[in-house]
């Protein structure tokens, strides 16, 4: 049975984005997650606004979850 032409369409992105992920981790020496990019670009008002929603111990767990997987510890 063959690929409807959105099912080859989503396989080509994923493909392309996984190649691009492979390409940038070789230039860059290390690994990123959009979790992490995501986290990066983070303000310190939205961190507050994330300790008002979910609490000073989550926002502080989030924080070092984050970093840890900056460098590179984190569960992928």
């Amino acid at each position: 049975m063959s690929k409807n032409l959105f099912d080859a369409r989503d396989d080509m992105k994923e493909a392309m984005g996984a190649a691009h992920r492979e390409m940038k981790e070789s230039l860059t020496g290390r690994k990123s997650s959009r979790k992490v990019e995501l986290y990066e670009q983070m303000t310190p008002e939205m961190l507050d606004e994330i300790a008002e929603k979910y609490g000073p111990d989550a926002t502080i767990e989030y924080v070092l979850a984050m970093e840890k997987e900056k460098m590179g510890h984190g569960d992928n």
